[in-house]
């Protein structure tokens, strides 16, 4: 890592990257407690946002480890952003489906 050229590596790049994917999400996760029933275990009010706002991140910044692995092992975008759209398509269709299925008990 860091030679004379200023290259940090690809060590350095997986990590700055997938921590700025993880706190991309901070927006996105501070209703979660809110909205979803599962992430309500986490408590309610503040202290539930923070807890759930970083769990998303710790999960989003380990998902982002993961698609830079994909990115490497590929060779290209496609691979990781067409995994990344199919998770958060299953997501939106799980998120829709559960609430659905408990309304027919």
């Amino acid at each position: 890592m860091g030679g004379r050229d200023g290259q940090r590596g690809t060590a350095w790049a997986t990590a700055v990257s997938s921590l700025l994917f993880g706190f991309w999400h901070v927006l996105p996760s501070r209703g979660l407690t809110r909205s979803n029933e599962a992430a309500a275990v986490l408590g309610t009010g503040p202290a539930g946002t923070t807890q759930s706002v970083t769990a998303a991140v710790a999960a989003t910044t380990a998902a982002g480890v993961g698609l830079c692995g994909l990115r490497r092992r590929s060779g290209s975008l496609l691979a990781p952003a067409a995994l990344h759209w199919a998770l958060n398509g299953f997501g939106h269709v799980l998120a829709w489906a559960v609430p659905q299925g408990r309304d027919e008990d």
